[in-house]
């Protein structure tokens, strides 16, 4: 379980690329690329740290050339890595760790010519097991799995500092959460020689995935 693969898509076939053994116990979970750098983030769920990996653009391989550590929470619980995501912007890496001390979520600053990262924010969560989260321009919603949960939180685009939202219930266990907008257009032309207007209306509504005890699946949305 302390393996990530690289597999290269074919012409109606998979072959593998790289077998990239990482340090034993370190449970590699989740996975995000850069968008404009070749860089990986890898959070890891049972070391507390986050991984960077150098991709090679040519056949998609990746060598870890750095690592970060996650949450400080002081306790007697684990800590458990869960969620990568990159901010919109590009320049900030968003990372949450669940623990029965207390969830947080870290803000990483991305190098990407030093290929490391720079903690800037510890953010205390209201719940104690952010398993997942989803980010939407300035937005960011976490799912508090044991908490029953979902946390809206505000992410300031040039620091990339986080501050709180909106608390709303779900039912048991949420495991995901994400973003689905719907925008709506009307556009006006009598006249040839006049200017066309248009009109958008955008209502962005947060999903949310419930996996309860008997392992049925129902899903809420809270629009915001």
């Amino acid at each position: 379980c302390d393996v990530v693969w690289t597999f290269a898509l074919g012409s109606g076939d998979i072959n593998m690329v790289q077998r990239n053994q990482l340090e034993e116990g370190v449970g590699p979970r989740h996975m995000v690329f850069h968008p404009q750098a070749n860089l990986a983030f890898i959070v890891a769920e049972y070391m507390n740290i986050v991984l960077i990996a150098r991709l090679e653009p040519a056949d998609g391989s990746l060598t870890v050339v750095n690592q970060v550590s996650l949450s400080s929470v002081q306790g007697t619980h684990p800590k458990y890595g869960a969620e990568v995501a990159v901010g919109d912007t590009g320049e900030f890496l968003y990372v949450s760790s669940r623990s029965d001390d207390g969830g947080v979520l870290v803000v990483f600053k991305i190098l990407t010519s030093e290929q490391g990262l720079t903690k800037v924010q510890e953010f205390e969560l209201h719940g104690t097991w952010p398993r997942h989260f989803a980010i939407h321009g300035n937005l960011l919603v976490v799912a508090d799995q044991k908490g029953a949960t979902i946390q809206v939180l505000h992410i300031n685009q040039i620091s990339g500092l986080l501050t709180t939202g909106e608390i709303y219930d779900t039912p048991d266990n949420p495991t995901f959460v994400g973003f689905y907008t719907e925008s709506t257009s009307t556009t006006t032309n009598p006249n040839p020689t006049t200017l066309t207007t248009k009109t958008t209306t955008t209502n962005t509504t947060i999903t949310t995935t419930i996996i309860t005890t008997t392992t049925t699946t129902t899903t809420t949305t809270t629009t915001i």
